[in-house]
């Protein structure tokens, strides 16, 4: 399998070489040697016939992952950065581009220099452009909440749902002195009013409980450098 990352940044070729050095992504070996050569030719059988040429005349230097093996190009296409690494294992594939956004994303963020994901991360088969999953390198807040909302949709409307009931059990449960007027002349009157009172309990549990999973889960949508999520087909 492999993976495609796109940036678009005036990072130099030295900051990038240094920040993949910093992080155990660069060979030990030269990169005009035979094993990168041989990497850079692997990576390259991978891609589709019909970004061959593009990835070959822009590949600048091999990676190499030992912890993982996995494999990479990077070079430039179009005016952009782009990295393509390699892995019998989509699990690994997935946790070594989160890596690696995590990497440059942190730099950029902390020398503020200038750093766009083109595109989505995407997990692709060998040899076509088939996608297996694909991923949004750092979202935005309203991205992560949209997403949350997709994943938690029954705790989000439980929640919001259960603080509406529970403003209006508050609401009709206050001892309003009409109230008191309503309850005192019809029993049926008094004891719908008092019903509120007797599901308070019920209606704050439920509401806290879908609300806090509902918050859990987007925290922890939070502390990802990519969301993945599986490719639209369409028919």
């Amino acid at each position: 399998m492999r993976a495609k990352i796109i940036i678009k940044t005036d990072l130099l070729e030295e900051d990038i070489q240094a920040r993949l050095k910093e992080h155990s992504w660069w060979p030990e070996f030269n990169q005009d040697s035979q094993d990168a050569l041989d990497i850079k030719q692997r990576i390259l059988n991978t891609i589709a016939e019909n970004h061959y040429k593009l990835a070959a005349a822009g590949a600048k230097f091999v990676l190499l992952k030992p912890s993982t093996e996995t494999e990479g190009l990077i070079g430039t296409e179009l005016g952009n950065i782009v990295i393509r690494i390699s892995n019998s294992d989509v699990p690994v594939l997935q946790a070594d581009c989160e890596e690696l956004v995590r990497l440059f994303y942190r730099y950029c963020a902390l020398n503020k220099r200038p750093l766009e994901f083109v595109n989505k991360v995407e997990i692709l088969e060998v040899k076509n452009h088939n996608i297996i999953i694909e991923g949004r390198p750092i979202p935005s807040s309203r991205a992560l909440f949209q997403l949350a909302r997709t994943h938690k949709k029954l705790e989000l409307s439980i929640g919001l749902g259960g603080l509406t009931l529970l403003i209006l059990s508050l609401l009709i449960s206050f001892p309003w002195p009409v109230l008191d007027v309503v309850k005192r002349n019809s029993a049926i009157l008094a004891w719908l009013f008092d019903l509120p009172n007797k599901s308070l309990g019920a209606i704050l549990i439920a509401t806290i409980s879908a609300s806090l999973n509902f918050l859990f889960h987007y925290n922890e949508l939070k502390n990802k450098s990519i969301v993945w999520n599986l490719p639209q087909r369409t028919s």
